[in-house]
């Protein structure tokens, strides 16, 4: 069970809003940990890219640093301003 299941757990969240998908915190800003990922569709400093299995995901910032990619989790670090999803 991953961090963010976990915490859904803890908030009384339906299991089915949290076993679909991608799931994702963004830590203040400065680092985010996304879990459900496919793989990554393009990086820079500014943009990151996150195939999903539907769509793909957008973060963009400055600085931005991937510090792990393991088994569908990833995580990033920078000044993260947004984060959407794209079909």
């Amino acid at each position: 069970m991953g961090l963010i299941e976990r915490i859904a757990i803890d908030l009384g969240l339906d299991e089915q809003l949290f076993l679909a998908g991608v799931k994702y915190m963004v830590f203040d800003g400065h680092s985010a940990y996304f879990e459900g990922v496919k793989g990554i569709k393009s990086f820079s400093d500014n943009e990151i890219q996150l195939f999903l299995k539907s769509g793909f995901l957008v973060i963009e910032g400055s600085d931005l640093k991937i510090k792990k990619l393991c088994r569908g989790d990833v995580a990033l670090t920078g000044c993260i301003k947004a984060v959407r999803k794209e079909i």
